[in-house]
C-alpha cells in the first residue's frame, strides 16, 4: 500500500482547516510522520520508478518545510539529509562507466530511445543535482572515460 503524500502545510481545504482547529500539533506531527515514511530509502527504492529524482524532490520539499514549520525544523532537516545521502549512495553503486553515463545523462522528461549510437552527453541528472543543491552527489569523472 502506498503512503499518501500529506497536504501542503498551508493547505486550506476543509479537512486541513478542521484538523488544524482541533489539534494543530497532531496535524503537524502526522505530516512529519508521513514524510518519515515517504523519505525512507527502502520505501523510495520499492515504490519509485525514478528513485534519484524522488530523493531530489523530497529533499527539496523537506528543506522547504524545515523553513516553514520551525517546531520540526531539525526533524525535517534530518530527513532532507537522509534523502541526499540516499541519492548519493545510489550513484556510488554504479559498477561501470556505462552505468554512470546512463544515470548522469538520464532525463525523466525526455526518456532516451534505446540505441547504440554515441549521443551527446547532456549530464541532465548532474545538472539537476546542482540545481537542487545536492551537495552529497559526487561524481568520479575518471570513470567516465
Amino acid at each position: 500500500e502506498k503512503v499518501t503524500e500529506p497536504h501542503d502545510v498551508r493547505c486550506d481545504c476543509e479537512n486541513c482547516i478542521v484538523y488544524n482547529k482541533e489539534d494543530s500539533l497532531r496535524h503537524s506531527r502526522s505530516r512529519i510522520n508521513a514524510y518519515k515514511a515517504l523519505s525512507s530509502p527502502c520505501y523510495i527504492s520499492l515504490s519509485s520508478r525514478d528513485p534519484i529524482m524522488t530523493a531530489f524532490d523530497l529533499n527539496r520539499e523537506l528543506k522547504r518545510l524545515s523553513r516553514i514549520e520551525n517546531e520540526f525544523k531539525q526533524e525535517y532537516e534530518q530527513l532532507a539529509q537522509q534523502c541526499q545521502e540516499y541519492s548519493a549512495a545510489l550513484l556510488a553503486e554504479t559498477r561501470s562507466s556505462k552505468e554512470l553515463e546512463i544515470i548522469l545523462n538520464y532525463d525523466s522528461e525526455n526518456p532516451p530511445v534505446i540505441s547504440e549510437t554515441k549521443e551527446k552527453m547532456t549530464l541532465a541528472r548532474l545538472k539537476l543535482a546542482i540545481r537542487y543543491k545536492q551537495k552529497k552527489v559526487k561524481i568520479n569523472f575518471n570513470e567516465m572515460k
